[in-house]
């Protein structure tokens, strides 16, 4: 019986270090232009993925800025009973970044901490005004700042009154976040 030789179709092959070393060198000499050109060419699709990160933070900012009024509208809704002659105002305020901060800020001023529930109401406008600050793409000048809005600036004026004072704020903030969650758009400016 005759034995047939085991032909090895791939056999792997043995490369000495030179010849190793040879090829990577002539590699390295082929790669550069090549790699060069393929980022050059992925260049334009990093800054739209950028771009695209981006808009999905603001997104992502804009939902949970939207949450957390909703949350805040329904907690002063469930804790505090406005009287109606104490509920006929109605915000004034923009809704741009710097805005939302100043407003919820002021408000939070006029509020008693003596008034019921009122020091974790507070807490939640703290709250909220403290992401909007923190999420912004700006910085927020005193130049930057609107005029107080004039509904506040009457309840200042009124201070010693201050149960009322503390009813009517409440009012002025929950009708204001019932107008931010409309217009939400606004929070990708700083200012006008």
């Amino acid at each position: 019986m005759m034995e047939h030789p085991v032909v090895l179709r791939h056999q792997p092959r043995i490369i000495s270090y030179h010849q190793s070393l040879e090829q990577l060198t002539a590699m390295h000499l082929v790669l550069p232009p090549l790699s060069l050109l393929l980022l050059l060419s992925l260049l334009p699709l990093q800054s739209q993925m950028r771009t695209v990160s981006l808009l999905t933070e603001a997104d992502r900012m804009k939902g949970r800025v939207e949450k957390m009024a909703k949350q805040l509208v329904r907690k002063i809704n469930d804790t505090i009973s406005i009287p109606p002659p104490l509920a006929t105002s109605s915000p004034s305020g923009e809704h741009y970044v710097c805005c939302v901060v100043q407003y919820l800020n002021i408000s939070s001023g006029l509020i008693s901490n003596n008034f019921y529930h009122a020091l974790d109401l507070k807490e939640e406008m703290a709250s909220l005004s403290g992401f909007v600050d923190q999420a912004k793409q700006c910085h927020c000048s005193s130049r930057s700042m609107k005029e107080v809005p004039r509904e506040l600036r009457k309840l200042q004026e009124r201070k010693h009154f201050f149960h009322s004072i503390t009813l009517s704020a409440f009012h002025l903030v929950k009708e204001y976040l019932k107008k931010l969650q409309t217009n939400l758009g606004q929070l990708d400016k700083c200012t006008e």
